[in-house]
């Protein structure tokens, strides 16, 4: 098998599928909404474990939901790792 055979963990996501901008809610009137839709998908999506070691790997930690969680929740675990 080649590196070209394998499929990424990002192709895979469930997220690829919808706009980006589901997960970065404004403070506004329809933030519950949208947090609820972005964490709808990553709940079911297959690769959320990849998205969330990949977060926490590249400090991507202060904006968006990644892999279920909000940037705070992400950076109580890494502070948690440490």
């Amino acid at each position: 098998m080649t590196p070209r055979d394998v499929v990424s963990w990002r192709e895979q996501a469930l997220c690829a599928e919808v706009s980006g901008d589901l997960f970065f809610p404004d403070d506004d009137d329809i933030y519950p909404a949208r947090a609820s839709a972005a964490l709808s998908v990553c709940v079911a999506c297959k690769v959320s474990a990849e998205c969330l070691v990949d977060a926490l790997n590249t400090r991507d930690n202060w904006f968006g939901i990644r892999a279920g969680l909000f940037p705070a929740e992400r950076r109580a675990l890494l502070r948690k790792r440490a």
